[in-house]
């Protein structure tokens, strides 16, 4: 992580005019550079701005520079998707703009969006037919992220299988916008097999807190290789914080004060589970 007087150094030299601050333009030289981050969109940058913008002026002074260049995530994430489903479908017609209407993966989010009764499951890698995935991974991460964005907010969605499909943090503020909203319905959560950063696991782990209907998140090679420590230490928070929802989570923890928290805590939400099955039959017998 650079230190103070290097972000220093780097702010003056960012701020081509001298004025002090760091305005959208500038901040995209910044991530445009050779040794800069992705490319991003004025709007794009405009968003990132806001979310350490502490005076709301739109431009980033050398307190907030700072904040945002030592933030886990801050540069790597994509910003959020919008609150309306309406905006979020918009963001998607421009996204696919220069795809073919008769894409068969453009076509089957099409359906998520339109919220198909018939579609309780997202699973773009199947044994039969793996197309949907590999078009899937050639798509831009704006585009992913645009297209993941449409299952927020929708009551029929039930499992979430984005296993080998070569995720990056980049789109993981669209999965956790999913996971948050108030009418999710998801209850199976397949990451498995991408390349998410640790930035990106803790942003959905986060959104987890809130939710009420995830009972399996799979996690196995997620990152690419084994969980750390943070993460692993995330998920037992989590559990520990209330959750009574989760029953399976993999892969199993390897710090073993981590497993020990988790698992005793997923035995005792697999109980509470059961007793609640057990009221809602006996209910249903009177």
């Amino acid at each position: 992580m650079p230190t103070f007087e290097e972000l220093q150094k780097a702010f003056a030299a960012f701020d081509a005019d001298g004025s002090g601050s760091l305005s959208p333009d500038e901040l995209i030289n910044i991530l445009t550079r050779p040794t800069g981050g992705l490319p991003m969109s004025r709007a794009e940058a405009e968003q990132l701005i806001k979310t350490v913008d502490a005076n709301n002026d739109g431009v980033l002074q050398m307190e907030e520079f700072c904040e945002l260049m030592t933030t886990p995530g801050s540069l790597t994430m994509l910003p959020a998707p919008p609150d309306t489903q309406y905006a979020r479908l918009k963001d998607f017609e421009l996204e696919t703009s220069v795809i073919k209407p008769t894409s068969p993966l453009r076509i089957y989010f099409a359906r998520v969006g339109a919220r198909d009764p018939s579609l309780t499951t997202v699973k773009l890698v199947t044994e039969a037919d793996g197309s949907l995935g590999t078009e899937f991974r050639t798509w831009t991460s704006t585009r992913k992220a645009a297209a993941l964005a449409l299952m927020t907010d929708s009551p029929v969605l039930t499992v979430i299988d984005l296993n080998n499909l070569n995720l990056t943090d980049r789109c993981t503020r669209s999965l956790a916008a999913v996971l948050s909203a108030p009418s999710c319905a998801v209850e199976v959560l397949n990451l498995e097999r991408n390349n998410l950063a640790e930035p990106g696991v803790l942003a959905i782990l986060a959104a987890l807190k809130g939710n009420s209907t995830v009972r399996e998140l799979r996690l196995t090679s997620a990152t690419g290789g084994a969980l750390s420590t943070a993460v692993e230490v995330a998920l037992a928070d989590l559990l520990d914080d209330g959750n009574e929802t989760l029953v399976k989570i993999g892969p199993p923890m390897r710090n073993p004060n981590e497993r020990r928290r988790v698992e005793a805590k997923l035995a005792k939400n697999m109980d509470i589970q059961r007793q609640k099955r057990n009221a809602a039959k006996a209910a249903a017998a009177k």
